[in-house]
């Protein structure tokens, strides 16, 4: 029942609310228990080194695939599914975003059809950052190369993007923000531009309320 929760109010909302061209392929998901067990389906289909692998799942493009290890509490079905849906409609779309909105889906409440993302554990990363006086802002975020951000401070910056997804979820501002982003692509592939036009604020701004936000949960 929870799997099959999982991937229908994923598909539901993904397709209801933000994307308009839905995969033209059926993608198979696979699902494993057991460590063990998804480690060597893993390394017997797919050319992924050990030390490579998701300890909790991924999305295989090239091969159109999901693979998870299932844990109740970690949320991989839905977040591998959000990146199903973006890459068939947002096919440009830099990690930075995809890794926020998939992020932000798997910690969610499915509400009137559509994912509401919560408070989620993520936050720890960034939390270590403000104290430690290593918080970098949105323009380094949003600017950052795929090498950097699945570098070393990967777990923050999967972090930040879903808070900023989830700030403007809760201002109401997160489907008019991803369709615009998605339409002017071209226009600023990091997605700063769209992100003030949609505020209407200055990234200064944001970065100022989004640490303010960062900070308001006591959990």
């Amino acid at each position: 029942k929870l799997i099959d929760n999982d991937v229908r109010f994923t598909i539901e909302a993904m397709s209801k609310n933000y994307v308009n061209t839905l995969p033209d392929v059926v993608t198979p998901i696979y699902l494993f228990e057991q460590y063990d067990n998804y480690k060597k389906f893993v390394m017997d289909n797919y050319d992924i080194d050990e030390d490579d692998i998701s300890p909790y799942g991924f999305y295989k493009i090239s091969k159109n695939v999901i693979v998870i290890r299932y844990v109740t509490w970690k949320g991989s079905i839905l977040h591998e599914i959000t990146h199903r849906f973006i890459r068939s409609d947002f096919t440009g779309a830099p990690s930075w975003f995809d890794e926020g909105f998939a992020s932000l889906n798997e910690k969610a409440t499915f509400k009137n059809g559509n994912l509401i993302g919560e408070f989620s554990y993520r936050i720890i990363p960034l939390r270590r950052a403000i104290n430690e006086n290593t918080y970098t802002g949105l323009k380094h975020l949003m600017e950052t190369n795929d090498e950097v951000l699945y570098g070393k401070r990967t777990s923050y910056y999967y972090a930040q993007s879903r808070y900023l997804l989830m700030y403007l979820q809760e201002k109401g501002l997160l489907e008019k923000y991803y369709k615009t982003f998605r339409d002017s692509y071209n226009e600023d592939n990091t997605g700063i531009r769209q992100l003030e036009d949609v505020t209407g604020k200055s990234l200064k701004t944001l970065d100022s309320e989004l640490l303010d936000y960062i900070n308001s949960f006591k959990q």
